[in-house]
């Protein structure tokens, strides 16, 4: 009886071993995309406050499109597409508002101290930059960007 559980401890032992010695040897080979799985190529993001309310516009940029979003305390207020042209142009004036915010030295939200109206541009495309303002009469064109961002929101292509 001894000499069997020996022998059955040991071709248990042995297929154990040969076992994992197969699975720390075999690569599984390269990895497939996953489809429907979008890979990010840019994006812009608007947050502010007017009043009492937050706001967000975000427009995200992938392989598949450009998918675009607005809400306010949460809540969805728009939600679509936009043509990735149009995004382009977009994502264009954003970083130049924030490149003549820079240049001009006129980012109000840090002169000012106190605001009640801030807002924050985000643009990620080779790298991200991050800017943070004051609305308010030398905000620079934040509002215009604003409106812009609303319409490629909220207008049929």
């Amino acid at each position: 009886m001894q000499k069997l559980l020996k022998s059955s401890l040991s071709v248990a032992a042995a297929f154990l071993v040969s076992g994992l010695i197969a699975c720390s040897t075999i690569s599984p080979g390269p990895r497939e995309a996953v489809p429907n799985h979008p890979v990010l190529a840019s994006s812009v993001e608007i947050s502010y406050i007017l009043g009492h309310s937050k706001y967000r516009i975000r427009m995200v940029e992938h392989l598949n499109g450009v998918n675009a979003h607005s809400s306010s305390d949460g809540k969805v207020l728009g939600d679509g597409r936009v043509d990735r042209v149009k995004y382009s142009e977009f994502k264009l004036k954003v970083s130049e508002f924030m490149r003549t915010a820079r240049a001009l030295k006129r980012v109000p939200a840090e002169v000012e101290g106190v605001c009640r109206n801030p807002f924050t541009v985000t643009l990620a495309d080779t790298a991200l930059d991050t800017l943070i303002g004051c609305r308010g009469g030398g905000d620079l064109g934040i509002g215009r960007l604003i409106r812009e961002g609303e319409f490629l929101i909220y207008s049929k292509k």
